[in-house]
């Protein structure tokens, strides 16, 4: 592993450890902080504009990993107590950010970034619409009901290879882990190796998304026939009831939705894991918006990304989910009671929240589906991440 002074949204977070299997970047256990002019904090905190601010007192040389959630938390606070350094909260009104997501852990991080203040710190002012799946969201960004959306990247590289829609990444949301992203099959259905789903029906929350494609690829690495399979476009919060009922025999389920279907005994397990091999740490959704916002919000973005790089970092942490999820889980419906929350928060399985959109990485996900047909070549992610060099214009 080789050590990496790596940035996020004009946030350089820390010096971070890159992963050589999956290229992920992985907080280091001792770390050197930047604040977001990309200047070192033994530096940027001897300037005489930081002398007064609150969080100089924070700051040491050398930073374990508590205090680098210190400081990253605090960077985003203390534009409000009067730090401008680097491009803190905008002075003036607050901008409105509509954003478009599910009742899944990817959107408890905003939440995680509105209770925090990550958001107020950057002069946003969020407001939530709830989806049940992404090509719903996908179709009112295109309407511009709201401005940045959670999508599954196989559903974001279909719509750019067909042209169906301009979207650019601005922050990598979440990664599968073996835990986070399971098949789940009906325990009677003598369901134990791939190849036993060949005729079987499987619920993959929507079609040709990347719950899809990790069954297929699944499948193809155990020699079994993934065209043998009648894939059903059955959403995440109804694929445990279709299990039991019979109506399907298996389905993939993220959380929190695994947790609520393993809470409530339904007769489920999960015989072998979609998250390996090819499909290790493979890279699920991003925030995501269109060319046009990018282009005319840009500082409304970039304040976004901002204040969403300390939320990745808590969005990883099981007390900091359990702060925010259940105001989501809420939402649900289905008979979801506090009881049955304060459960599933126990069971919950967290992702991997990447601190960087790193397209060696997310290019992965088009290997995978040119593999699989879906692709007639390798498509590069790299163009469509929103950064700091992308044009303006």
């Amino acid at each position: 592993m080789s050590a990496k002074n790596s940035e996020f949204g004009g946030i350089v977070l820390g010096w971070l450890v890159r992963d050589p299997d999956n290229g992920a970047a992985v907080i280091n256990s001792d770390v050197h902080v930047c604040d977001a002019a990309e200047v070192n904090v033994c530096r940027c905190f001897s300037r005489p504009e930081f002398r007064s601010c609150p969080m100089a007192a924070l700051v040491d040389r050398r930073l374990s990993r508590r205090g680098m959630l210190r400081v990253a938390s605090g960077l985003a606070v203390a534009a409000t107590a009067g730090c401008s350094i680097g491009g803190g909260a905008a002075s003036g009104s607050a901008d409105t950010i509509r954003l478009g997501m599910q009742a899944t852990t990817v959107g408890a991080a905003a939440k995680i970034a509105e209770r925090k203040g990550y958001f107020a710190a950057q002069g946003l002012v969020p407001t939530y619409s709830i989806f049940a799946k992404g090509p719903d969201a996908a179709a009112a960004l295109q309407a511009g009901s709201v401005d940045v959306i959670v999508l599954n990247y196989v559903s974001l590289i279909n719509a750019l290879v067909n042209k169906t829609a301009d979207l650019m990444v601005v922050v990598d949301a979440n990664q599968a882990t073996p835990q986070s992203c399971r098949l789940i099959v009906d325990s009677t259905a003598g369901i134990a190796h791939p190849r036993d789903l060949e005729g079987k029906k499987v619920a993959i929350h929507a079609e040709r998304s990347v719950n899809e494609l990790l069954v297929r690829e699944t499948m193809t690495n155990a020699a079994a026939n993934p065209q043998a399979v009648d894939y059903r476009p059955i959403t995440f919060d109804k694929t445990a009831q279709a299990i039991l009922s019979g109506q399907v025999s298996a389905g993939v389920l993220i959380e929190p939705f695994l947790s609520l279907a393993l809470m409530r005994g339904l007769g489920v397990t999960d015989p072998f894991s979609i998250i390996h091999g090819s499909t290790d740490a493979f890279p699920l959704a991003a925030w995501v918006t269109t060319r046009d916002t990018a282009r005319h919000k840009r500082g409304m973005l970039e304040a976004f990304q901002r204040a969403m790089a300390p939320a990745q970092v808590d969005a990883g942490n099981r007390d900091e989910q359990q702060k925010s999820l259940p105001d989501l889980l809420t939402q649900l419906g289905g008979g979801v009671n506090k009881d049955q929350i304060s459960n599933v928060m126990q069971l919950l399985q967290l992702d991997g929240f990447p601190l960087t959109a790193d397209a060696n990485r997310l290019n992965k996900v088009s290997r995978v589906m040119k593999a699989q047909g879906w692709l007639t070549q390798d498509f590069d992610l790299g163009p469509v991440l929103l950064t700091k060099d992308t044009p303006r214009n």
